[in-house]
């Protein structure tokens, strides 16, 4: 797993500042994150030393099957080394490397002593042909440190449970995949999170389909470890649903790529309204209302003009943030454009106090929450930020595209009303605002 989103490496298009270590990019990081880092990295050079006194010197057998795995990983990288170049640009904060397929094999079928240096060459040869120079020096090298610790504790662990180590006990080999799994998300998560001003456990923890595609690999490392003890040539036939893996990883991407707003990760306005559309018949089929609401960051072009564009994306990350922690599992979000959100709620039972309740709950979240984003001169407090929300609400059956737009229609009406009475307010379709007599057309 990769620890962050791939970026282009200064240092690698510029050569010379290899030799001016105060230019290093890794200076940029906030102290707390570069300080953490070092200690895993410190921790790692060191385990690596204990290992080394203590080790015994290996079998000829053992030097094999290490060649067989480090050869194959290598080989692996070659065939799909273009892939995994476009899987980099796609990439999101959790980028899962296929080369986990033989880290891991190597955790369970080799003595450490030959672990740390086979992954080490398994994961600077990736580096080296896929992610130069689009990701950076100390970012390959965290990586490289997370595999290698979620190795060596998956080795450990695997060696208690099976002091004879038998690759087939399955016992062993299932804690030994959780213990690896941990170890590694449990690092990049970290970095991921201590990396933002304001962490977003979704985007440090990553998406289920990332963690099933981390054990998928992981899984065939295991099989990969089975065969291996049986004849190295087995190890071959990992390779078929491994490349087959590898290749459709890129279409998952893609596909998420089209559907998502690439500032915010929300949906996009027509992934949103396709989606919002069946999560509304599903609520009607099922006997129940829906809502909805659009969501406008007050003032917003402020924020762009006195801070930059860079600082208003921020925010606007900060609002996505703000809606996932705010809404139920089953709401539909998505950014609508500009500084607007869209809130499909379905599942209500037809009151407007319920959708108010929904909407208030929002507007006092963001409206007591200061946002601190990262700019060229360091750490700034953007904020107190608040939003306006309109909402329509509706029990009548909506089975076409002219009555979804009606209540999204009525939404927006509702939303113009609370900008024109004042801002950093709710307005829901039909009903009266008794301080200033202002009301909104109902769903008719």
């Amino acid at each position: 797993m990769h620890d962050g989103p791939s970026t282009p490496d200064a240092s690698s298009k510029r050569p010379l500042l290899l030799w001016h270590p105060r230019r290093w990019p890794i200076w940029e990081m906030p102290s707390h994150l570069l300080v953490s880092i070092f200690v895993v990295e410190a921790a790692m050079a060191a385990i690596a030393v204990i290992v080394v006194l203590r080790a015994t010197i290996p079998t000829p057998h053992e030097y094999i099957e290490a060649a067989t795995i480090a050869g194959l990983a290598l080989f692996t990288t070659e065939l799909g080394k273009q892939i995994e170049r476009r899987r980099l640009r796609l990439t999101v904060p959790h980028h899962i490397e296929f080369s986990g397929v033989w880290t891991f094999c190597a955790a369970l079928a080799l003595p450490l002593v030959l672990t740390i240096p086979v992954v080490a060459l398994i994961q600077f040869h990736l580096w080296w042909r896929t992610g130069r120079p689009r990701v950076a020096y100390y970012r390959s090298a965290f990586t490289m440190t997370t595999v290698l610790l979620a190795c060596v504790a998956a080795a450990t662990v695997q060696e208690a449970l099976s002091p004879e180590l038998p690759p087939s006990n399955v016992l062993s080999i299932a804690v030994a995949l959780l213990v690896y799994t941990t170890v590694n998300t449990g690092l990049v998560s970290g970095a991921i999170a201590m990396s933002s001003p304001q962490p977003s456990l979704a985007v440090a923890l990553g998406s289920w389909e990332d963690h099933l595609m981390e054990l998928s690999t992981l899984s065939l490392g295991a099989m990969a470890a089975t065969a291996l003890n049986i004849h190295p040539a087995l190890c071959l036939l990992v390779l078929v649903p491994m490349v087959v893996l590898h290749r459709s990883a890129p279409l998952r991407q893609l596909r998420a790529a089209a559907e998502t707003d690439s500032k915010t990760g929300l949906l996009n306005p027509a992934t949103w309204a396709t989606r919002a559309m069946l999560a509304l018949k599903n609520s009607q089929t099922a006997g129940h209302a829906a809502g909805m609401l659009v969501i406008d960051v007050d003032y917003f072009k402020r924020i762009n003009d006195t801070y930059g564009h860079l600082v208003g994306d921020q925010v606007l990350q900060a609002m996505a943030d703000a809606l996932r922690l705010q809404t139920r599992d089953g709401d539909v979000i998505g950014r609508f454009g500009g500084e607007e959100f869209v809130v499909l709620l379905p599942n209500l039972h037809g009151e407007a106090e319920e959708l108010r309740a929904a909407a208030e709950r929002i507007r006092e979240f963001v409206a007591h929450r200061q946002i601190t984003v990262n700019t060229a001169d360091g750490p700034l407090t953007v904020g107190p930020l608040t939003v306006s929300i309109g909402g329509s609400i509706t029990t009548a059956i909506i089975d076409d595209q002219a009555g979804f737009d009606t209540l999204l229609r009525a939404a927006d009406d509702a939303l113009y009303v609370a900008k024109a009475n004042g801002r950093n307010q709710v307005r829901i379709a039909g009903e009266t605002d008794d301080r200033s007599n202002v009301s909104v057309p109902a769903i008719t």
